[in-house]
C-alpha cells in the first residue's frame, strides 16, 4: 500500500473539503479474503447539467482516459503490487467539467462482503508520481450494503476552485446503473460493462463493452437551469433572485451555510404528496439552497417510524426528476411520525462541519407531534452546534412543542423557530422566504457571540 501523511483529513460522508488544483490519485482500502470481490474503479465527468457531455466522459477499465487524460484509470504501486486508481488532474479538466464522480463496482458479490473498506485521496509529487504530496484525504466506512456500486467521492467546483465531498452511496445495479442515471448510453444487457476481479486473482477483463460515439449535451455551463423546461427554468431563476433579495434585506449577503431539507414522509402526508404540494415546495426551496448552500445543493431526509437520508443531494439541473418523484408519497419510512429519530440522526450527521460552514435544516411537519420532552432535549443539546433548525408545519394540526420553541430553557442560543401554513401555495415567494429565514440571522449573531462558529 502506498504510504499516506501521518494525518490524513478525514472526511465521514457528507463532508467536504478544498482540495489543491493538482493530480490527485483516488484510491481504495480494503481486507482482501478468499472468495470475495476486489472493486474496480471508474469516474464519470459531468457538465453543468449534472450529466456526462458525451459518452467519452465515461472512464473505466475499458475506456481508460477522459478529457484528453485529464482522468485517468491507472495502476498505482503497492504492497503485493499493484493497485487500481483514479488519477484526476484538475487543472487541466475542461471548464464545462462541473464535477468528477469517482466510483467503485464489484462484479459477482456486493459490497457488503468487501471488509474494512475506506477510500484514501493524495496528491501525486510532480517528480514522484508514486510518492504523496502535502494532501491526503481519509474517508472512512464507505460500504457494507447490498449495492454492488459506490459513489465513494466526488470533486467539484465552487467559485472557482475545487473541492471534495466523500460520499458513500451506492447502486444495486452496478455500473450499468450509474452511467444510466447520468446520461451514458448503455446499448443492452450483453454489453454493459462489469468487472471481472476476485480476491483470489483476476480473471482477466471481459470484451471491450460497445460505448456510443461522443454526442454533444449541449448544455449552457452559465447556467445551472440550463438542462430544465423552459418554464420551470425561469421559475428558478426569478425565484434565485427573490431569495438573493431577501438575504441582502437581512444582511446575510454572501453569506455560506449548508442546507437540509426534512420531509414529514407519515401516512397522513399520503395525499399532500399526492397532491403535488411536495413538489411545488422542493422547486420553491431548492433556489435557497442554490444560494446559500457551500455547493448549491439541497440534502433531503424523509422520516416517518423511521428516518432515510436520500442518497444524492438535490441540484438544480436534476429538479425536474425529483419533483417528478416526489408527486408520489415514498411508503419507505413507515407510516407513524417520530421526530426524534430522524433529529437525532441529523445532529450526528451535521453538528460538526469540516468546512466551518453552519447549517440550516428547513424541517417539515404535518402535526400530530407526540414526542415533547424527547424534542425539547434533543434541540437543547443540539444549541451547542452550528445548526439552526426552522420547522414549517402544514396543515394547522397538533404540533406540541414546536408551538413553544422560542420558551425551552436551557439553551446557549435560541438555535429554532416555528410558523405554521393552512395553504403552502397561497403563501408569495417573498413571504415565504421572508418567513424560512425570518430567524436564521439573529442565530447567526449568536452563534458567533457563542463561538460556535467562527
Amino acid at each position: 500500500m502506498r504510504s499516506m501523511p501521518n494525518q490524513p483529513q478525514v472526511l465521514p460522508a457528507g463532508a467536504n473539503t478544498a482540495v489543491p488544483t493538482g493530480v490527485l490519485d483516488v484510491t481504495l482500502a480494503f481486507t482482501p479474503r478468499p472468495g470475495t470481490p476486489v472493486p474496480d474503479l471508474c469516474a464519470l465527468l459531468l457538465g453543468t447539467d449534472g450529466r456526462v457531455r458525451s459518452d467519452a466522459d465515461f472512464v473505466f477499465y475499458n475506456q481508460p482516459s477522459g478529457a484528453g487524460g485529464a482522468v485517468r484509470c491507472v495502476d498505482v504501486s503497492g504492497e503485493g503490487g499493484t493497485r487500481a486508481a483514479v488519477r484526476v488532474s484538475l487543472g487541466d479538466l475542461p471548464p464545462d467539467v462541473e464535477r468528477v464522480l469517482v466510483a467503485a463496482s464489484v462484479d459477482g458479490g456486493r459490497f457488503a462482503d468487501v471488509t474494512d473498506l475506506a477510500t484514501h485521496v493524495v496528491r501525486v509529487d510532480a517528480h514522484d508520481p508514486h510518492g504523496s504530496g502535502a494532501f491526503a484525504a481519509h474517508c472512512p466506512g464507505s460500504g457494507g450494503g447490498t449495492e454492488t456500486l459506490l459513489v465513494v467521492v466526488e470533486f467539484y467546483r465552487r467559485q472557482g476552485d475545487w473541492k471534495l465531498r466523500s460520499v458513500g452511496q451506492g447502486y444495486a445495479a452496478g455500473l450499468a446503473g450509474l452511467a444510466t442515471d447520468y446520461g451514458v448510453d448503455v446499448a443492452d444487457e450483453s454489453a454493459r460493462p462489469t468487472s471481472a476481479h476476485t480476491a483470489g486473482g483476476t480473471a482477466g477483463r471481459p470484451a471491450p463493452a460497445p460505448v456510443s460515439p461522443p454526442a454533444a449535451k449541449g448544455a449552457d455551463p452559465t447556467r445551472d437551469t440550463a438542462a430544465l423546461p423552459a418554464d420551470l427554468a425561469r421559475r428558478i431563476d426569478l425565484r434565485k433572485e427573490r431569495v438573493a433579495v431577501c438575504l441582502e434585506k437581512k444582511g446575510l449577503a454572501g453569506t455560506r451555510a449548508h442546507v437540509v431539507l426534512v420531509l414529514d414522509a407519515s401516512g397522513s402526508m399520503y395525499d399532500v404528496y399526492g397532491q403535488g404540494t411536495v413538489a411545488r415546495m422542493l422547486e420553491r426551496l431548492a433556489p435557497v439552497a442554490a444560494r446559500l448552500d457551500d455547493d448549491g445543493t439541497l440534502d433531503v431526509w424523509l422520516y416517518a417510524d423511521r428516518a432515510r437520508r436520500l442518497r444524492d443531494p438535490l441540484r438544480i439541473p436534476e429538479l425536474r426528476r425529483w419533483m417528478k418523484q416526489f408527486r408520489k408519497w415514498p411508503d419507505n419510512v413507515g407510516v407513524g411520525n417520530d421526530e426524534p429519530v430522524v433529529m437525532r440522526e441529523l445532529v450526528s450527521a451535521y453538528r460538526r462541519s469540516a468546512d466551518g460552514l453552519p447549517t440550516l435544516v428547513l424541517f417539515v411537519s404535518d402535526g400530530d407531534v407526540w414526542a415533547d420532552d424527547e424534542m425539547a432535549r434533543i434541540l437543547t443539546s443540539a444549541a451547542e452546534h452550528p445548526m439552526f433548525w426552522q420547522f414549517i408545519g402544514l396543515g394547522n394540526s397538533q404540533y406540541g412543542v414546536l408551538e413553544r420553541l422560542d420558551t425551552l430553557p436551557g439553551r446557549i442560543v435560541d438555535n429554532c423557530n416555528f410558523f405554521a401554513l393552512d395553504d403552502f401555495d397561497s403563501v408569495t415567494d417573498d413571504d415565504l422566504y421572508d418567513r424560512l429565514l425570518g430567524e436564521f440571522p439573529h442565530w447567526l449573531a449568536a452563534a458567533r457571540t457563542a463561538r460556535l462558529l467562527g
